[in-house]
């Protein structure tokens, strides 16, 4: 048995949730690093009912995590299978949050609706300029989430898992954010210094 099931034994046994050897061997093979075939392998276990609610909490948010730019999984089936899973805060089954959040989206029009939210509006932007289809520009969403809908937290770059289909969504005007960050930062002045004369 690898250290990849080893961990999904533990983090199973940590929390009471049922998983067998085979199981953790599965959550193994599915995180391993096969990041092309991964999510398309998953959903389909997922689609067929043969997989368990311990194995895709245990897998989904690393399987999402490292997929291809070019993954061609619907959004709609990652949705289904983060609604499926029990809550993970970093890997780990958490406690579901207890309290909305403000959150914020680089993306394109289109794609506002996504899973994939940040508390790091600076990210966000980062996101909506530079990591769009060459040629492309996005903008910066933001919408206020219920605990209900925030399906996982990820670590790397602030991430939530957000089913913002129903969600109120608006657009920020990054420009004038940068501008009121930049007013609250205080001016920068050289240290006084007071020449003392011995005489």
């Amino acid at each position: 048995m690898d250290w990849r099931a080893q961990e999904a034994l533990a983090e199973a046994h940590r929390v009471r949730a049922p998983l067998s050897s085979d199981e953790a061997a599965l959550v193994s093979s599915l995180t391993s690093g096969d990041y092309a075939q991964a999510p398309h392998r998953l959903a389909e276990l997922f689609g067929r009912g043969d997989i368990s609610r311990t194995v895709l909490a245990l897998s989904l948010p690393e399987v999402w995590r490292y997929k291809l730019d070019n993954c061609t999984l619907p959004i709609t089936v990652w949705r289904d299978m983060f609604l499926a899973a029990p809550y993970t805060k970093n890997y780990h089954f958490a406690d579901r949050p207890r309290r909305w959040r403000r959150l914020y989206r680089g993306a394109i029009y289109l794609n506002r609706h996504g899973l994939s939210w940040t508390t790091n509006l600076g990210i966000a932007a980062h996101f909506a300029h530079s990591r769009q289809t060459p040629g492309t520009r996005g903008q910066v969403f933001t919408t206020t989430a219920p605990p209900h809908c925030q399906l996982a937290r990820i670590r790397h770059e602030d991430e939530y898992i957000v089913n913002a289909h129903d969600l109120d969504i608006r657009t920020v005007d990054v420009q004038a954010w940068r501008a009121r960050q930049a007013a609250r930062l205080p001016s920068w002045r050289p240290p006084t210094r007071t020449l003392t004369i011995n005489t």
